[in-house]
């Protein structure tokens, strides 16, 4: 019943949004009353963060075998071609599922609080690109000559980027937290933003009458990063 219900509420999702998803609508789909859909899920904000916990989840298993494959194919996924291939299939989740995508990525729903429990799962992706950065560096492969000095001066950005090194252990990188750059740290959270930047970009219709070739597109971006990171 528990995944009939969800089937049912991604259904609405498509169709209303996640602002608009109600329950009411969820159990007329399913084919049960409001209040049998209460017994599996308390309110509106439990079933959407079981949505969210649920699209995070496939979205990091999605580039995880990305990664897995490239490395099954040629044993170079903690370089570029990792890389690469971790960003594209991020693409590919997210347009099969584009309104899942903007469900985490999209305009935030007013009055919905994510919990604790959607921040492990939320993590996946970036945790699968630092794992690539890490392992170019531990394999001696540095940031190449020129790149931008990132300036800590701002004490509110220093500690942000304490904050990451910090979480880096959490994440199992504490052999490597110590050794990775302010700018390691700066370049990656960029290039995360701007991979989910430009999926978001083409799922939503902002590239329309210029940058229409979105897999090529987001292809060079990824080796454009690359080549920012110093990755093999």
């Amino acid at each position: 019943m528990r995944e009939r219900i969800l089937a049912a509420a991604r259904t609405e999702l498509t169709l209303v949004g996640p602002a608009a998803l109600s329950m009411r609508a969820v159990a007329r789909e399913v084919g049960v009353t409001v209040g049998a859909l209460y017994r599996y899920f308390k309110n509106r904000d439990e079933l959407l963060t079981e949505l969210i916990v649920e699209a995070y989840e496939s979205l990091g298993e999605a580039v995880d075998a990305g990664i897995a494959q490239v490395w099954e194919a040629n044993g170079e996924a903690r370089g570029t071609s990792g890389w690469v291939a971790a960003g594209l299939a991020a693409r590919r989740w997210g347009t099969a599922r584009p309104h899942e995508f903007l469900l985490l990525y999209g305009t935030p729903v007013i009055g919905y609080d994510a919990p604790q429990r959607t921040i492990g799962s939320a993590s996946r992706v970036i945790v699968a690109l630092v794992g690539i950065v890490v392992a170019a560096r531990e394999a001696g492969f540095a940031l190449p000559a020129g790149t931008y000095a990132v300036d800590t001066s701002d004490a509110a950005l220093a500690e942000d980027f304490a904050r990451i090194r910090a979480w880096l252990v959490e994440m199992g990188f504490a052999a490597a937290a110590p050794r990775v750059a302010v700018e390691d740290i700066f370049l990656t959270i960029r290039s995360w933003t701007e991979l989910l930047g430009t999926i978001s970009f083409e799922i939503a219709g902002h590239y329309r009458n210029s940058v229409e070739s979105g897999r090529p597109y987001l292809e060079q971006v990824l080796r454009a990063q690359a080549r920012a990171l110093g990755l093999p």
